[in-house]
Protein backbone atom coordinates (compact mmCIF):
# COMPACT_ATOMS: atom_id res chain seq x y z
CA UNK A 1 0.00 0.00 0.00
CA UNK A 2 1.47 3.35 -1.02
CA UNK A 3 1.56 6.49 1.11
CA UNK A 4 -1.49 8.06 -0.54
CA UNK A 5 -3.61 4.96 -0.02
CA UNK A 6 -2.46 4.76 3.60
CA UNK A 7 -3.33 8.42 4.16
CA UNK A 8 -6.76 8.00 2.58
CA UNK A 9 -7.42 4.95 4.73
CA UNK A 10 -6.38 6.78 7.89
CA UNK A 11 -8.49 9.80 6.96
CA UNK A 12 -11.50 7.62 6.18
CA UNK A 13 -11.18 5.85 9.53
CA UNK A 14 -10.89 9.18 11.33
CA UNK A 15 -14.11 10.39 9.67
CA UNK A 16 -15.92 7.18 10.57
CA UNK A 17 -14.77 7.27 14.21
CA UNK A 18 -15.62 10.98 14.45
CA UNK A 19 -19.11 10.42 13.07
CA UNK A 20 -19.60 7.57 15.54
CA UNK A 21 -18.40 9.79 18.41
CA UNK A 22 -20.87 12.52 17.37
CA UNK A 23 -23.71 9.99 17.38
CA UNK A 24 -22.69 8.97 20.91
CA UNK A 25 -22.58 12.60 21.99
CA UNK A 26 -18.82 12.52 22.55
CA UNK A 27 -18.03 15.77 20.77
CA UNK A 28 -14.62 16.12 22.40
CA UNK A 29 -13.44 12.85 20.86
CA UNK A 30 -14.81 13.91 17.47
CA UNK A 31 -12.99 17.25 17.65
CA UNK A 32 -9.73 15.50 18.52
CA UNK A 33 -10.10 13.17 15.54
CA UNK A 34 -11.03 15.89 13.04
CA UNK A 35 -8.70 18.72 14.04
CA UNK A 36 -5.61 17.29 12.26
CA UNK A 37 -7.51 17.35 8.96
CA UNK A 38 -8.78 20.93 9.26
CA UNK A 39 -5.54 22.85 9.81
CA UNK A 40 -3.81 25.18 7.35
CA UNK A 41 -2.26 22.23 5.52
CA UNK A 42 -5.66 20.70 4.74
CA UNK A 43 -7.90 22.77 2.47
CA UNK A 44 -11.71 22.68 2.78
CA UNK A 45 -12.21 21.51 -0.78
CA UNK A 46 -10.19 18.31 -0.39
CA UNK A 47 -11.12 17.73 3.24
CA UNK A 48 -14.69 18.89 3.01
CA UNK A 49 -16.08 16.04 5.13
CA UNK A 50 -13.78 16.87 8.04
CA UNK A 51 -14.71 20.56 7.93
CA UNK A 52 -18.40 19.67 7.60
CA UNK A 53 -18.29 17.57 10.78
CA UNK A 54 -15.99 19.82 12.80
CA UNK A 55 -17.34 23.32 12.12
CA UNK A 56 -20.74 22.84 13.82
CA UNK A 57 -18.94 21.35 16.86
CA UNK A 58 -16.20 23.96 17.18
CA UNK A 59 -16.83 27.00 14.99
CA UNK A 60 -14.04 29.54 15.08
CA UNK A 61 -12.74 32.42 13.00
CA UNK A 62 -9.84 30.44 11.57
CA UNK A 63 -12.05 27.68 10.20
CA UNK A 64 -14.59 30.24 8.98
CA UNK A 65 -11.91 32.21 7.13
CA UNK A 66 -10.70 29.09 5.32
CA UNK A 67 -14.23 28.12 4.38
CA UNK A 68 -15.00 31.65 3.17
CA UNK A 69 -11.86 31.63 1.04
CA UNK A 70 -12.98 28.36 -0.54
CA UNK A 71 -16.55 29.58 -1.01
CA UNK A 72 -15.29 32.72 -2.75
CA UNK A 73 -13.49 30.47 -5.20
CA UNK A 74 -16.79 28.82 -6.00
CA UNK A 75 -16.83 25.82 -3.67
CA UNK A 76 -20.48 25.19 -2.91
CA UNK A 77 -19.74 22.68 -0.17
CA UNK A 78 -17.74 25.22 1.80
CA UNK A 79 -20.51 27.79 1.43
CA UNK A 80 -23.06 25.28 2.72
CA UNK A 81 -21.04 24.71 5.90
CA UNK A 82 -20.93 28.42 6.79
CA UNK A 83 -24.30 29.52 5.37
CA UNK A 84 -25.89 29.97 8.80
CA UNK A 85 -22.88 31.93 10.00
CA UNK A 86 -22.97 34.24 6.99
CA UNK A 87 -26.66 34.92 7.58
CA UNK A 88 -26.02 36.25 11.09
CA UNK A 89 -22.47 37.61 11.32
CA UNK A 90 -21.62 41.29 11.22
CA UNK A 91 -20.60 41.87 7.59
CA UNK A 92 -18.28 44.69 8.67
CA UNK A 93 -15.73 42.09 9.81
CA UNK A 94 -15.36 40.70 6.29
CA UNK A 95 -13.00 42.18 3.71
CA UNK A 96 -15.01 44.31 1.29
CA UNK A 97 -13.86 42.31 -1.75
CA UNK A 98 -15.20 39.11 -0.20
CA UNK A 99 -18.80 40.29 0.05
CA UNK A 100 -19.84 40.23 -3.61
CA UNK A 101 -18.63 36.65 -4.36
CA UNK A 102 -20.45 35.42 -1.26
CA UNK A 103 -23.56 37.39 -2.18
CA UNK A 104 -23.55 35.80 -5.64
CA UNK A 105 -23.26 32.36 -4.04
CA UNK A 106 -26.07 33.11 -1.62
CA UNK A 107 -28.39 34.50 -4.28
CA UNK A 108 -27.77 31.58 -6.64
CA UNK A 109 -28.79 29.25 -3.81
CA UNK A 110 -31.88 31.35 -3.02
CA UNK A 111 -30.46 32.17 0.39
CA UNK A 112 -32.01 35.62 0.31
CA UNK A 113 -31.75 36.38 4.02
CA UNK A 114 -28.03 35.76 3.78
CA UNK A 115 -27.83 38.19 0.83
CA UNK A 116 -29.57 40.86 2.87
CA UNK A 117 -27.28 40.34 5.86
CA UNK A 118 -24.06 40.36 3.83
CA UNK A 119 -25.00 43.58 2.03
CA UNK A 120 -26.22 45.32 5.17
CA UNK A 121 -24.68 48.83 5.53
CA UNK A 122 -22.08 47.99 2.87
CA UNK A 123 -21.83 51.58 1.62
CA UNK A 124 -21.29 52.81 5.18
CA UNK A 125 -18.62 50.23 5.97
CA UNK A 126 -16.92 50.60 2.59
CA UNK A 127 -17.70 54.02 1.06
CA UNK A 128 -16.78 54.47 -2.61
CA UNK A 129 -16.09 50.76 -3.04
CA UNK A 130 -16.63 49.63 -6.65
CA UNK A 131 -18.97 46.81 -5.54
CA UNK A 132 -21.56 49.08 -3.91
CA UNK A 133 -24.00 49.01 -6.85
CA UNK A 134 -23.60 45.29 -7.53
CA UNK A 135 -24.12 44.37 -3.88
CA UNK A 136 -27.17 46.59 -3.48
CA UNK A 137 -28.61 45.35 -6.76
CA UNK A 138 -28.51 41.83 -5.33
CA UNK A 139 -29.97 43.20 -2.08
CA UNK A 140 -32.91 44.69 -3.99
CA UNK A 141 -33.52 41.41 -5.79
CA UNK A 142 -33.43 39.59 -2.44
CA UNK A 143 -35.89 42.10 -0.95
CA UNK A 144 -38.26 41.39 -3.79
CA UNK A 145 -37.96 37.64 -3.22
CA UNK A 146 -38.73 38.05 0.50
CA UNK A 147 -41.88 40.12 0.04
CA UNK A 148 -40.35 43.59 0.34
CA UNK A 149 -41.07 44.76 -3.19
CA UNK A 150 -41.65 48.39 -2.25
CA UNK A 151 -38.31 48.59 -0.42
CA UNK A 152 -36.64 46.92 -3.39
CA UNK A 153 -38.07 49.46 -5.81
CA UNK A 154 -36.94 52.39 -3.63
CA UNK A 155 -33.41 50.97 -3.42
CA UNK A 156 -33.24 50.38 -7.17
CA UNK A 157 -34.41 53.91 -7.91
CA UNK A 158 -31.73 55.30 -5.58
CA UNK A 159 -29.07 53.28 -7.38
CA UNK A 160 -30.23 54.57 -10.74
CA UNK A 161 -30.18 58.14 -9.45
CA UNK A 162 -26.80 58.05 -7.70
CA UNK A 163 -24.91 55.80 -10.11
CA UNK A 164 -26.24 56.63 -13.60
CA UNK A 165 -22.98 55.65 -15.32
CA UNK A 166 -22.60 52.22 -13.72
CA UNK A 167 -22.38 49.21 -16.00
CA UNK A 168 -25.20 47.60 -14.01
CA UNK A 169 -27.60 50.43 -14.90
CA UNK A 170 -29.28 48.50 -17.72
CA UNK A 171 -30.08 45.57 -15.41
CA UNK A 172 -31.32 47.96 -12.73
CA UNK A 173 -33.57 49.80 -15.18
CA UNK A 174 -34.99 46.53 -16.45
CA UNK A 175 -35.63 45.37 -12.89
CA UNK A 176 -37.44 48.63 -12.07
CA UNK A 177 -39.58 48.25 -15.19
CA UNK A 178 -40.39 44.69 -14.17
CA UNK A 179 -41.38 45.87 -10.69
CA UNK A 180 -43.62 48.57 -12.14
CA UNK A 181 -45.35 46.11 -14.48
CA UNK A 182 -45.74 43.59 -11.69
CA UNK A 183 -47.21 46.14 -9.29
CA UNK A 184 -49.59 47.43 -11.97
CA UNK A 185 -50.67 43.89 -12.75
CA UNK A 186 -51.26 43.07 -9.07
CA UNK A 187 -53.30 46.22 -8.53
CA UNK A 188 -55.30 45.55 -11.68
CA UNK A 189 -55.86 41.91 -10.69
CA UNK A 190 -57.03 42.92 -7.22
CA UNK A 191 -59.47 45.53 -8.47
CA UNK A 192 -60.56 43.74 -11.61
CA UNK A 193 -61.53 40.49 -9.94
CA UNK A 194 -65.28 39.81 -9.89
CA UNK A 195 -67.00 41.30 -6.85
CA UNK A 196 -68.22 38.76 -4.31
CA UNK A 197 -71.02 38.92 -1.76
CA UNK A 198 -68.45 39.59 0.94
CA UNK A 199 -67.45 42.84 -0.79
CA UNK A 200 -70.93 44.25 -0.11
CA UNK A 201 -71.25 43.44 3.58
CA UNK A 202 -70.07 46.90 4.61
CA UNK A 203 -72.37 48.64 2.11
CA UNK A 204 -75.41 46.65 3.26
CA UNK A 205 -74.54 47.35 6.91
CA UNK A 206 -74.14 51.08 6.33
CA UNK A 207 -77.36 51.24 4.31
CA UNK A 208 -79.22 49.45 7.09
CA UNK A 209 -77.79 51.53 9.94
CA UNK A 210 -77.47 54.94 8.30
CA UNK A 211 -79.67 54.97 5.21
CA UNK A 212 -82.94 55.76 6.97
CA UNK A 213 -81.37 58.34 9.27
CA UNK A 214 -79.65 60.17 6.42
CA UNK A 215 -82.87 60.14 4.41
CA UNK A 216 -84.79 61.54 7.38
CA UNK A 217 -82.19 64.27 7.84
CA UNK A 218 -82.41 65.20 4.16
CA UNK A 219 -86.21 65.16 4.39
CA UNK A 220 -86.10 67.64 7.28
CA UNK A 221 -84.11 70.08 5.16
CA UNK A 222 -86.32 69.59 2.12
CA UNK A 223 -89.64 69.57 3.98
CA UNK A 224 -92.07 72.40 3.27
CA UNK A 225 -92.51 72.76 7.02
CA UNK A 226 -90.50 75.55 8.58
CA UNK A 227 -87.68 75.62 11.13
CA UNK A 228 -87.87 73.47 14.24
CA UNK A 229 -91.37 72.27 13.36
CA UNK A 230 -89.94 70.26 10.45
CA UNK A 231 -87.22 68.68 12.53
CA UNK A 232 -89.65 67.91 15.32
CA UNK A 233 -92.08 66.09 13.03
CA UNK A 234 -89.29 64.29 11.19
CA UNK A 235 -87.70 63.18 14.45
CA UNK A 236 -91.05 61.91 15.68
CA UNK A 237 -91.72 60.12 12.41
CA UNK A 238 -88.27 58.57 12.32
CA UNK A 239 -88.67 57.29 15.89
CA UNK A 240 -91.87 55.52 14.79
CA UNK A 241 -90.56 54.24 11.46
CA UNK A 242 -86.85 53.64 12.08
CA UNK A 243 -87.19 49.86 11.92
CA UNK A 244 -89.28 49.80 8.72
CA UNK A 245 -86.86 52.31 7.18
CA UNK A 246 -83.92 50.13 8.16
CA UNK A 247 -85.64 47.16 6.51
CA UNK A 248 -86.25 49.14 3.31
CA UNK A 249 -82.61 50.23 3.22
CA UNK A 250 -81.49 46.67 3.93
CA UNK A 251 -83.52 45.40 0.97
CA UNK A 252 -82.05 48.13 -1.26
CA UNK A 253 -78.55 47.14 -0.15
CA UNK A 254 -79.23 43.47 -0.90
CA UNK A 255 -80.47 44.32 -4.40
CA UNK A 256 -77.36 46.44 -5.05
CA UNK A 257 -75.20 43.52 -3.90
CA UNK A 258 -77.06 41.08 -6.16
CA UNK A 259 -76.52 43.42 -9.11
CA UNK A 260 -72.79 43.65 -8.20
CA UNK A 261 -72.80 47.43 -8.61
CA UNK A 262 -69.41 49.11 -8.17
CA UNK A 263 -68.21 52.58 -7.17
CA UNK A 264 -68.35 54.20 -10.62
CA UNK A 265 -70.80 56.48 -12.39
CA UNK A 266 -73.00 53.64 -13.61
CA UNK A 267 -72.94 51.86 -10.25
CA UNK A 268 -73.83 55.01 -8.29
CA UNK A 269 -76.64 55.91 -10.69
CA UNK A 270 -78.12 52.43 -10.58
CA UNK A 271 -77.83 52.25 -6.79
CA UNK A 272 -79.88 55.47 -6.57
CA UNK A 273 -82.48 54.04 -8.95
CA UNK A 274 -82.62 50.81 -6.93
CA UNK A 275 -83.14 52.80 -3.73
CA UNK A 276 -85.90 54.92 -5.29
CA UNK A 277 -87.73 51.86 -6.60
CA UNK A 278 -87.37 50.14 -3.24
CA UNK A 279 -88.88 53.16 -1.46
CA UNK A 280 -91.71 53.30 -4.00
CA UNK A 281 -92.40 49.61 -3.44
CA UNK A 282 -92.35 50.12 0.33
CA UNK A 283 -94.79 53.03 0.12
CA UNK A 284 -97.08 51.03 -2.16
CA UNK A 285 -97.00 48.17 0.34
CA UNK A 286 -97.71 50.64 3.14
CA UNK A 287 -100.70 52.01 1.26
CA UNK A 288 -101.99 48.52 0.50
CA UNK A 289 -101.85 47.40 4.13
CA UNK A 290 -103.39 50.54 5.64
CA UNK A 291 -106.34 52.78 4.92
CA UNK A 292 -104.01 55.20 3.13
CA UNK A 293 -103.87 55.40 -0.65
CA UNK A 294 -100.99 56.34 -2.90
CA UNK A 295 -102.75 59.66 -3.51
CA UNK A 296 -102.52 60.35 0.22
CA UNK A 297 -98.74 60.01 0.25
CA UNK A 298 -98.11 61.42 -3.23
CA UNK A 299 -97.71 65.04 -1.99
CA UNK A 300 -94.64 63.94 -0.06
CA UNK A 301 -93.48 61.40 -2.66
CA UNK A 302 -90.98 63.65 -4.42
CA UNK A 303 -89.46 64.85 -1.15
CA UNK A 304 -89.17 61.30 0.21
CA UNK A 305 -87.56 59.97 -2.95
CA UNK A 306 -85.19 62.92 -3.21
CA UNK A 307 -84.17 62.36 0.41
CA UNK A 308 -83.58 58.67 -0.27
CA UNK A 309 -81.51 59.55 -3.32
CA UNK A 310 -79.34 61.96 -1.34
CA UNK A 311 -78.83 59.32 1.33
CA UNK A 312 -77.69 56.79 -1.28
CA UNK A 313 -75.42 59.38 -2.86
CA UNK A 314 -73.61 59.68 0.47
CA UNK A 315 -73.40 55.94 1.07
CA UNK A 316 -71.91 55.11 -2.35
CA UNK A 317 -68.45 55.44 -0.75
CA UNK A 318 -69.03 52.02 0.80
CA UNK A 319 -69.52 50.31 -2.56
CA UNK A 320 -66.61 48.14 -3.80
CA UNK A 321 -64.14 50.07 -5.94
CA UNK A 322 -64.59 49.88 -9.67
CA UNK A 323 -61.86 48.07 -11.66
CA UNK A 324 -59.39 50.34 -13.42
CA UNK A 325 -59.90 50.88 -17.10
CA UNK A 326 -57.17 49.56 -19.37
CA UNK A 327 -55.17 52.29 -21.08
CA UNK A 328 -55.32 52.22 -24.81
CA UNK A 329 -52.11 51.13 -26.48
Amino acid sequence: MNTTDSHDTTYGRALAHAADAIRRGDNSAAITLLTPYTDAAHDPVTYHSAYRLLYPLAPNDTLCDRLIAAAIQGDNNSYTIIADTLATLDPAILPADNILPLVRQAYSRRDYHCVLNLTRRFAIHHPNHPHIVDNYHFAALAMDKTGKSEDALILLQKLRTHYPEHSCLTDITQTIAHHSRQRSYEQHSTNARPATSGDYVLYILMQTLLGGGLAALAFAFLSPLKGGEAFGWVLFGYALLCFPLALVCFVAGIIVACLRLRRDAAGITLSIIVTILTYVGAMALFAATTKETMSDVSPMMSTILTSASLSTLVLFIFLPAAPPTDDAD
